[in-house]
């Protein structure tokens, strides 16, 4: 975990102050993320809660804050349709086909369980839908035309009001709008020194939020991020130093996060590397750099946020593995990196790609929980070489204080030592005193290829505090010393399955 997030500094930027922590809202310490449930997978030959053939490629799911997710869906099996998929515990199914050669934008839901998207026919809009889950119907929601000519919609997004805000394609220029049951409300729109308005997004406090580029659409001009009113006033929540010479932020990425009190999270490039930061427009906060000893680089998709100022954001890690995030501008929670091992309906599996492909797909989106929806690609926990397709996962966030001993049982399972190792390393892992046997134990490489089994059965000689153990050597099966890197650790008991990353240096 690290601690006091700082970049080095601190200096007034004309929006506020950057600084290491939060101020003013109450909040606690970061959950930590070691129960992940499936909601559903995609396959070419099979499928969990979804038939076969169905696809939900590089989709972002949406998750409620009543734990409800959906995502829209490429193709439904064999119907050649796109389509909608709505569940949640681990269950549900599609609730909405398409007409044929329809495509679906990425979904919104709110606590009612709302969701709308965007369905489109050869790219012409066809308006904003909405699927109702009181009564299973999806309607048109808001229609192209209207009083601002609406061509197209882009993220369009629901509140718990029923509110629809979303940024509007009028033709030769952009808008953002909010439709209030056909009432619509234009809060800016390019010209009078707006050159560009980039994609929103919308909270329970009807604010829209987005990066505007002013003067002209070149690179060199000035960026800022914003946060908009219903009545067209604005936060200007940070600039770029074309703006502001004093400003950190070398520019921005084009997609941020909001919150329902409206702090806005989003992605800065800095003159060395990257970042990710929080800011109601007064305190602006790092949330995480590309210099953080746990992150490499910030990956391109935009940032979520929930009112307890938790951040969630897709990243490298300190090995170049992809991996989530959640941090709160003091903390910085890991929740899930390429090559975990996550339970799945056809046993344990892995987060991993037969190839170098993103294991994960869309951005990433929290509840006020802190749970936290992903999509990511499977394969089988010993083998990457067989796809499992993607699924959608929920890691549910858990109380620090309570997750020590069950995360054992779930997904940090193995405790390794030392570690960083240089001879040997010693693998332990919880038996629980009730007859638990070892199943399988093993050592797989960054790309998911096994290194060594490490046995089939649990030493006999197992601690008083009930851990077996095993020990590593550095070989492989074949007794060759594998040299220095980045391994996992696997042990399968008839209990669950467990992992932990080891490092080993020469």
């Amino acid at each position: 975990m690290a601690s006091q997030r700082d970049i080095g500094f601190s200096a007034a930027i004309g929006i506020g102050v950057l600084l290491a922590g939060w101020c003013g809202t109450a909040r606690g310490a970061l959950p930590e993320y070691a129960d992940f449930q499936l909601q559903v997978r995609s396959n070419i030959v099979d499928g969990f809660n979804l038939p076969a053939g169905s696809s939900f490629n590089s989709g972002t799911p949406a998750l409620s804050d009543q734990g409800v997710a959906t995502i829209r869906l490429l193709v439904v099996g064999g119907s050649g349709r796109a389509g909608l998929w709505y569940g949640g515990d681990g269950t549900g199914s599609v609730v909405y086909q398409a007409p044929v050669d329809r495509l679906l934008g990425d979904a919104s839901i709110n606590g009612a369980g709302q969701v709308v998207f965007e369905q489109s026919l050869d790219f012409q809009s066809e308006g904003v839908y909405r699927y109702d889950p009181s009564g299973g119907a999806t309607v048109p929601a808001v229609p192209v035309g209207g009083p601002f000519g609406i061509e197209g919609f882009a993220d369009p997004q629901i509140n718990d009001a029923g509110e629809i805000g979303f940024r509007a394609d009028r033709g030769s220029f952009q808008a953002y709008l909010r439709d209030v049951g056909g009432t619509q409300t234009q809060y800016a729109t390019e010209g009078g020194g707006i050159a560009f308005l980039f994609v929103a997004q919308f909270n329970n406090a009807s604010q829209l939020a987005g990066k505007v580029r002013l003067g002209s659409t070149a690179e060199s001009q000035p960026d800022e991020i914003r946060r908009y009113e219903a009545d067209g006033s604005f936060t200007r929540i940070a600039v770029d130093d074309d703006g502001d010479p004093g400003s950190p932020f070398v520019g921005f990425q084009n997609s941020v996060g909001i919150a329902d009190n409206g702090w806005v999270a989003f992605v800065a490039n800095l003159a060395q590397g990257s970042g990710v930061f929080a800011s109601d427009g007064t305190t602006t906060l790092t949330i995480a750099t590309s210099a953080d000893p746990e992150v490499s680089s910030i990956d391109f998709f935009g940032p979520v946020i929930n009112d307890r100022g938790w951040v969630a954001f897709r990243a490298f890690d300190e090995s170049g593995l992809r991996a989530i995030f959640v941090g709160d501008g003091t903390d910085l929670r890991r929740v899930v990196t390429e090559h975990d091992l996550v339970p799945t309906d056809l046993g344990p599996g892995r987060i991993d790609q037969h190839d170098s492909s993103p294991v994960f797909g869309g951005s990433v989106d929290i509840n006020a929980a802190g749970d936290v929806a992903f999509a990511a690609a499977l394969t089988p926990a010993g083998n990457n070489q067989i796809e499992w397709g993607s699924g959608v996962f929920v890691a549910h966030a858990q109380d620090p204080a309570g997750v020590s001993e069950s995360a054992f049982d779930v997904r940090s399972g193995v405790r390794v030592w030392p570690n960083p190792f240089r001879d040997v390393v010693r693998v332990a892992w919880r038996s629980g005193g009730d007859g638990t046997s070892l199943r399988w134990a093993g050592v797989h490489d960054v790309r998911g290829r096994l290194v060594r089994v490490l046995g089939n059965d649990a030493d006999t000689n197992a601690p008083e505090d009930d851990r077996s153990t095993l020990a590593w050597d550095g070989t492989d099966e074949s007794g060759r010393d594998v040299g220095a890197g980045v391994y996992f650790v696997t042990v399968r008991t008839d209990r669950g399955l467990a992992e932990s990353k080891v490092l080993r240096v020469q």
